[in-house]
């Protein structure tokens, strides 16, 4: 279980993806199709980070994206 200071993190994670995602969906609209693929990315791996902090308390950052999926099974105890 996340401590209080983890769940914060947690926390900023999440604002940070709904961030990335208002921003796609904007740039979706104005028809910036590259620009809003990469803010929906970019609101998907900090979802990640959001849900896989709040539930063990730490996050890995990794280029490989399926240490991020394995990371993210494991979290929800798949």
């Amino acid at each position: 279980m996340a401590t209080l200071e983890q769940r914060n993190h947690a926390r900023s994670f999440l604002k940070k993806a709904e961030e990335y995602l208002a921003s796609a969906e904007a740039n979706l609209v104005a028809a910036r199709y590259t620009v809003a693929a990469g803010d929906a990315i970019h609101a998907g791996i900090s979802a990640k980070d959001a849900v896989v902090t709040e539930l063990t308390g730490t996050t890995i950052k990794a280029k490989d994206h399926a240490v991020a999926a394995k990371q993210l099974g494991q979290a929800l105890g798949h």
